[in-house]
């Protein structure tokens, strides 16, 4: 098993394949993090709207910018 491995950690091409797959992979994670916290702040936004606050008491509320609050309200509005 070892020598097989040190074949593998030898061979420049499969080396360079291994590393692009898990570069791959840790961009995906990141890419699926970013739209966790993307949903998260929409959802909070959501709840703060129904609750009658303006886009900047949302946006001191959590402690983001105004701008940002409004780009999450404009998809939401273009989403459904």
């Amino acid at each position: 098993m070892s020598e097989r491995v040190r074949e593998i950690q030898n061979n420049a091409e499969v080396s360079v394949k291994y590393m692009q797959a898990w570069e791959e992979q840790v961009l995906d994670r990141q890419e699926a993090r970013e739209e966790g916290r993307k949903q998260l702040l929409s959802e909070l936004i959501q709840k703060k709207l129904e609750k009658g606050l303006t886009m900047d008491q949302i946006a001191d509320t959590l402690e983001i910018d105004a701008s940002r609050v409004k780009e999450l309200i404009r998809e939401m509005e273009t989403s459904g």
